[in-house]
């Protein structure tokens, strides 16, 4: 016995449905519902320290720019450059040995060092408050990954800068900068203090290196000719690729490729949302036959109802339907003589003249003709077997209406 109504239990199917469905694309597309948040130095913070308008000034010059969460290396090769801006890498690692991977795979790679440690601001999530440098052995963990032989210089706040540049055809607009010194191959933009921005050989090939962030974070975008020298320093690092791959596996947004993220993505969805489509279809088709199967139907009923529907279908087989009439005629006048209590002894027409006065409207004699004219059209015995009928029941209880 089913516990619940119909309607109830479409109800908690349906709602039991959408309960599942949520929880499966909750489980395929949960780092997509929820978008990645930071306030730290990646492309996906909106704070000062973050990356984030670099990659919109990207995609707003039609500079194809992915944000790759992982195989970034492999993205890359032979196709686009590398960003690697910011990593926070130790000696001997897991992130030492990514980032190692990663340039080695890469044709071009640009490595943008770190500089500041932010505090996250508590009244707006997503931005900071405060910020400090980081320690200098910090910065200098990424130069030590490479093994290149280069030393952190930090000008201090209000020492003049002059710098030259014969690369990127503009001017850096930055504040105490951080520089390199030490063996460049080539040097790209620099002052007497030291180098801003240069290549530096290393044992997985050639790398591009910037000594402050502040020429691309967010807040040094804003400041006059940042965004000019910026853009000159990518095209010098793309040397020729069109696209740019921005790594943030090593700032902890890793994201393995999922089977069933790839099921629901264009072009395969189309096809996951037909699969789907065809099984509930399916299903309602066969909710109407679910549990055990119906027992066969025997092969003879039993009952009164069935005997009498055997009788008249062998009966109309044969064509006996007249004779049939007539017995049931038969019956029927013996029935009313014995309800309205004629005597026995009076003669067939004496009899049937008491009976038609006792109805009135229907005649005997006119349904022993309807009977006497042999009809084998079934309708039409049909018809005169409900006349009959009528007649009884009216002679017997009286017409309705009828006092």
């Amino acid at each position: 016995m089913n516990p619940f109504r119909g309607r109830t239990a479409i109800v908690l199917t349906g709602v039991a449905g959408v309960s599942f469905l949520a929880l499966l694309l909750w489980w395929v597309f949960g780092n997509e519902i929820v978008p990645a948040r930071s306030s730290a130095a990646d492309s996906f913070s909106r704070s000062a320290l973050g990356h984030r308008a670099f990659v919109e000034l990207l995609r707003e010059l039609g500079i194809p720019t992915v944000v790759s969460r992982f195989n970034s290396g492999g993205k890359a090769r032979d196709s686009a450059l590398l960003v690697v801006a910011e990593p926070r890498v130790g000696r001997n690692d897991a992130r030492h040995r990514m980032l190692l991977g990663m340039i080695g795979q890469a044709e071009r790679t640009l490595l943008v060092l770190p500089k500041w440690r932010g505090k996250e601001s508590e009244q707006q999530p997503g931005f900071i408050e405060a910020a400090e440098p980081l320690e200098a052995w910090e910065v200098e963990a990424v130069l030590a990954a490479l093994g290149a032989d280069l030393d952190l210089v930090r000008v201090a706040p209000g020492e003049t800068v002059s710098w030259r540049s014969g690369e990127i055809g503009a001017m850096p607009d930055i504040p105490a900068p951080q520089l390199l010194r030490g063996d460049f191959d080539s040097r790209c933009v620099w002052c007497a203090q030291g180098v801003l921005l240069g290549y530096v050989e290393t044992s997985r090939g050639s790398v591009l290196v910037l000594s402050d962030p502040d020429l691309l974070s967010n807040h040094g975008l804003v400041r006059p000719g940042n965004a000019v020298a910026a853009m000159g320093m990518l095209d010098l690092a793309r040397g020729g690729q069109d696209a740019v791959v921005i790594d943030e596996t090593l700032h902890g947004f890793g994201k393995e490729p999922s089977l069933y993220r790839a099921l629901f993505e264009f072009p395969l969805g189309l096809a996951t949302i037909q699969a789907i489509l065809a099984t509930a279809v399916l299903l309602w088709a066969a909710m109407g036959r679910f549990g055990a199967p119906r027992p066969p139907a025997p092969p003879f009923e039993a009952g009164k109802k069935a005997l009498i529907g055997n009788i008249a279908a062998l009966l109309a087989y044969g064509g006996h339907g007249a004779h049939a009439l007539r017995r049931y005629l038969d019956g029927a006048v013996a029935e009313v003589r014995t309800a309205l209590h004629v005597p026995a002894g009076l003669k067939a027409a004496e009899a049937e003249e008491r009976l038609d006065r006792a109805h009135g409207a229907i005649r005997l004699r006119e349904l022993r003709a309807l009977v006497n004219r042999q009809s084998t059209d079934r309708r039409h015995i049909l018809a005169i077997a409900r006349r009959i009928h009528r007649w009884r029941e009216e002679t017997i209880r009286g017409r309705v209406g009828h006092p």
